[in-house]
Formats: C-alpha cells, sequence, structure tokens
C-alpha cells in the first residue's frame, strides 16, 4: 500500500521528468540529412546517461503509457525530424520494459514505423532501427510482422551511415526471435557476407556473428554444418592471405589477425548445439578445416602478445563449443602451446591448457597427456617465478598456472599430487600467498582451498574418500604451519579487500583439522611482529582466536578476520 502511495505522489514528476528529457535529447537541426551523430561524442555519452535514467524511473510511470503518448506525438503533423527522433529514442530507452504479450498499441505502432519514407533522416532511420532492436522480444511473440521487419532492416543495411544501427538490429532479432529466424538463415549469411562492404563497424559485424550463431543452432544437424562452414569460410580466406605473406596491418583493420579471431570467437562463443547420446558435433569437420589456419597464425605470429592472447581465447570458445568433440584437434594443440610457452613465456597458452583439463581430464585416455603438458608448462613457470622480482613481474603467469594446477586438482589429483609439479606448485603458492595482486592471489587460495577439499567428493566411494582424507592429513602435518603463517601475515598486510579469499582457505582449515587448525593459528598470531606505536594485547590475541573457533559459518569468519587487520595496522 506504502509503494502505490509513493507511486502516486512521484508519478507528475517522474512525467514532467520525461518530457523535459525528451527535449534536452534533441539533435541539432541543422545536423546532415545522411548523418547519424556518434554515440561516443559527448552528446551521445549525454543521451546513454538519459537512457539509464528513464530505465531506473520508468517503472513509476509505466512504459506503457510513456510509449503511447510519445507515439501520439510522432504521429502529429509538421513534426520537425529531430523532435521526431527524440522521441523515438525516448520510446527506444522505455521499450524493453513493455510486456510482450502487449497486442493494441504495438501492433498500431509497429507497422507505423516500419513504413517511414525513404527520404527520412538518417538520424530518425538510425534511431527507428534502435527502437525496433528494442521491442525483439514483443516480435518473437507476434511473429507475423517478422517479415516486414526484417525487409526494413536491411534497406538499412544498405544505407552506409545507419548500416550499424540495422547491424545491431538484426543481431537482437535473431537473439530473441531464433527459432523464426531459422528459414531466414541463409539471407542472413548473405548479410554477413557483404557486412564489410556496406560499412557496418566491427563490433557490429561481431553482433551479426553472435544473432547468426545462434540461429544456426537451431537448425537441423545436417544443416549446422554447411551453415557454419559458410560462416567460418569468410575468416579463413584473410587468415591465410595474412599469415601466408607473414602481413601485420594496422590494429582493427583487415589487416589485424586478431579482428578475425574476434570474430571467429563471437561465432563459436554463441553457438551452442544439443546433442543426443551417440551423436557427432555438426561442427566438428567444419573446426577441423578450420584448425590448421589457426596453428599457421599461431606459428607466424607467436611473438605478438595480443594476437596470441586473442587466439587462444578464441581456441577457447572452440573447445567449448566441440567439448569432447574438439579430441581431433587436441593433439596438435597441445604440442603447438607448449612449443609457444616455452619460447615466449605468454600465459594465455597456460589458461588454453585449464581449458583443456576441463574438457578432457575426466577421460582416463587423455590424461596421462594432460599431466605431459602440466610438466612442460611447470619447468617453464616456477623457474620464471623463482627470481628476485619473478612473482612481482609474473602476476598472469601465476594466476593461470594455478588456475591449471586446479583444474588438475579437480579432475586427477591423484596424477597431479603424484607428479613432479606438486611439490614445486606448493612451494610456489606459499611464496605468492602475500602477494598484493588480486587475480593472482585468488587463484593461489583457490589452489590452496582445492587441496584441502580433495576428499570432499560426494561422488567418491568411501575408500577413495579415505584415502584422499589422508592425503589432506599429510599435507596440512607437512605444510599447515607454513600455510597458516602466510595467511595470517596476509590478514595484517594485504588489502582489506583481498581478504574474502584467504578467510575462505581458513575456514576450509577449520573445517578440516579444527583443533590443529586452531593451534596453528594461535602460534601464528603470537608471530606477528608489534610495532611500538601497536598495544595488542595477549587478552586482545585471546579474544580473536577465541571468535574463529566460535565460528560456525564462513560468513562469521569475515568480520573477526577484519578485526585482526585492523589490530595489526
Amino acid at each position: 500500500m506504502e509503494c502505490v502511495e509513493n507511486v502516486r505522489i512521484f508519478k507528475p514528476y517522474i512525467t514532467k521528468l520525461i518530457s523535459h528529457l525528451c527535449v534536452h535529447c534533441r539533435l541539432d537541426e541543422d545536423v546532415n540529412k545522411d548523418t547519424v551523430p556518434g554515440e561516443k561524442e559527448e552528446f551521445g555519452q549525454f543521451r546513454k546517461t538519459v537512457k539509464e535514467v528513464l530505465r531506473d524511473v520508468i517503472f513509476i510511470v509505466g512504459s506503457l503509457e510513456v510509449f503511447g503518448e510519445l507515439y501520439s506525438n510522432i504521429c502529429k503533423p509538421n513534426l520537425s525530424w529531430n523532435e521526431n527522433e527524440a522521441c523515438l529514442f525516448v520510446m527506444h530507452a522505455v521499450a524493453p520494459s513493455i510486456r510482450t504479450d502487449e497486442s493494441k498499441l504495438l501492433q498500431i505502432a509497429v507497422p507505423v514505423l516500419l513504413s517511414i519514407p525513404p527520404d527520412t533522416h538518417c538520424a530518425v532511420r538510425a534511431t527507428t532501427l534502435d527502437l525496433i532492436g528494442e521491442l525483439a522480444e514483443w516480435i518473437d511473440n507476434h511473429h507475423d510482422v517478422l517479415d516486414t521487419v526484417l525487409q526494413f532492416i536491411l534497406d538499412g543495411l544498405k544505407i552506409q551511415s545507419v548500416a550499424s544501427h540495422a547491424a545491431k538490429a538484426v543481431q537482437k532479432v535473431c537473439q530473441k526471435c531464433r527459432k523464426r529466424m531459422a528459414p531466414h538463415f541463409d539471407g542472413l549469411l548473405q548479410i554477413i557476407q557483404s557486412a564489410d562492404q556496406l560499412s557496418v563497424s566491427n563490433d557490429a559485424i561481431v553482433g551479426l556473428l553472435k544473432g547468426a550463431a545462434e540461429v544456426l543452432s537451431q537448425l537441423p544437424h545436417d544443416k549446422v554444418t554447411a551453415g557454419m562452414r559458410g560462416l567460418v569460410q569468410l575468416h579463413i580466406t584473410p587468415l591465410l592471405e595474412l599469415t601466408q605473406n607473414s602481413h601485420l596491418g594496422k590494429a582493427g583493420t583487415s589487416g589485424d589477425p586478431a579482428l578475425w579471431m574476434d570474430r571467429l570467437t563471437a561465432l563459436f562463443r554463441s553457438c551452442s548445439i544439443e546433442l543426443d547420446g551417440g551423436q557427432s558435433h555438426p561442427c566438428q569437420p567444419v573446426v577441423e578445416e578450420l584448425w590448421p589456419v589457426i596453428a599457421a597464425v599461431v606459428t607466424t605470429y607467436q611473438s605478438d602478445d595480443k594476437i596470441m592472447e586473442r587466439t587462444c581465447r578464441c581456441v577457447r570458445f572452440i573447445l567449448r563449443c566441440l567439448g569432447k568433440y574438439s579430441y581431433s584437434i587436441l593433439t596438435s594443440l597441445v604440442e603447438i602451446a607448449i612449443q609457444v610457452y616455452k619460447s615466449h613465456h605468454q600465459s594465455c597458452f597456460l589458461y588454453l591448457g585449464s581449458i583443456i583439463v576441463d574438457e578432457f581430464g575426466s577421460d582416463p585416455n587423455y590424461q596421462q597427456g594432460l599431466l605431459f603438458m602440466l610438466v612442460a608448462f611447470a619447468e617453464v613457470s616456477f623457474p620464471l617465478l623463482s627470481g628476485p622480482t619473478g612473482l612481482i613481474d609474473n602476476p598472469d603467469t601465476i594466476d593461470d598456472i594455478f588456475r591449471l594446477c586446479s583444474r588438475f586438482i579437480q579432475h586427477v589429483p591423484e596424477k597431479f599430487l603424484g607428479s613432479p609439479v606438486a611439490p614445486a606448485s606448493i612451494q610456489c603458492a606459499l611464496a605468492a600467498s602475500v602477494l598484493d595482486h588480486r587475480d593472482a592471489f585468488s587463484s593461489v587460495m583457490k589452489f590452496f582451498r582445492d587441496l584441502l577439499t580433495l576428499g570432499k567428493n560426494d561422488d567418491l566411494i568411501e575408500a577413495d574418500k579415505m584415502q584422499r582424507q589422508a592425503v589432506v592429513s599429510s599435507f596440512i602435518a607437512e605444510h599447515g604451519p607454513t600455510i597458516m603463517d602466510r595467511l595470517v601475515q596476509g590478514f595484517v598486510t594485504l588489502p582489506t579487500y583481498m581478504l574474502t579469499e584467504s578467510t575462505e582457505v581458513l575456514w576450509t582449515f577449520l573445517e578440516q583439522s579444527k583443533e590443529v587448525c586452531m593451534s596453528l593459528l594461535q602460534s601464528s598470531i603470537e608471530k606477528l611482529p608489534v610495532r611500538s606505536t601497536m598495544k595488542v594485547t595477549a587478552e586482545q590475541q585471546t579474544t580473536i582466536i577465541l571468535s574463529v573457533s566460535r565460528c560456525d559459518d564462513v560468513n562469521k569468519l569475515y568480520p573477526v578476520v577484519k578485526d585482526l587487520a585492523r589490530l595489526y595496522r
């Protein structure tokens, strides 16, 4: 009841606010008819802020009410183009809040919006395209207008200044109407094939590829292969030309391999094929055709960190898309990753290794090969990190090598613990456990938590649980004092926003062996150096230790650790 009363009180003010914002959002009337002002310009940033404000307050007035009033305005005669565009802009801002089952106003308004004259100012056409994109979910529920919508968008793609807006509208329609767009996939492929000639921005092309991949995912499997091949071939040809000539153009242009890798990433990231038991993945043959080209990119540009990072990201989503069906490229992928990492130490290959372990680590057929990969990576990584400034200079390597080790612990702990990598990784983790770098620190703490929870997998039979628990007990006996010393040292020296991760390690420690943990904690706190300006009493230390022992939930432990940190800062 109170909420209803508040809405009644504020509604007239919000109505007036929206009316004024509609005026302030108007473009200059002298803007060239064939020009669309850029969104990154100062006024474009202002309109972006206005859109955010409108979406925050529209519930007070009601999106349909505002949309209806503005639609009435644009139907008035003698309205200037910039007044019309400003109304459309506000309509586009509130459109996502309109119910998808609304069947009166939009049934009238959408056909009118789609019938704007050919000589309309390009800014009006661009904003109308943005509005149609925001109504994509409504269009999915009212698919009788889909063909007209697609024709309107296609007309927009032919106009240079609005082509990017049209491409974004295609993306949103594909995402929200993916099943209904399936019959239009061939037309969508033709649009993407000609996108670079239509002056569509790279961001918009990436959006088109995302939309196409979502539609592709709805096709019958026998058509997915051909569709994916058509999309991938657009990238194979330019990448082959670049690698054959060892050419590297300006960043963000067609001469930059990273641009093509980003597009492939968008494609595979958005493609999700549902498989029934025993079915092969329809994208597998396409990936097998693409892989030699990606391998050539890695070989040609292996010293370029940016291109390697984007290439690894692309391969990551290929692996995620195909899952176990990427086995046919696995051997070659691992060999190239090891070779390039040994030469150039780019940590993106370590991250890629963790994805490989995630996909194949549970399969005994691949475990020995994956262990070989881990050892090869570790032989380069740990010496790199052991130098005088190795930890400080290589936080990305710390982040990614311990992510890789954690994946091994999760999927093949016995192989990991029996390898020479285990003791080296534990020693390096202890050294890095007070490193002031958020991502690296987070991976190290995750590594310790995974080690301490080895025996807690409910899927294990009792004998295996007991065996793993014995390993954890041995690990605590050998390394527990040092781990606790480093945790406590981190509590009082690292930024407070990093304490959550280390507190979770302490909690895991408590769950495993509370009596041992409390004894080690007391010893570590007593070792803390006290500056002359500090007045930390034995009573305060005892209070902290008792508070820790009484915690029965990790959320209760966080404030206790912060209290400890405050005592010694």
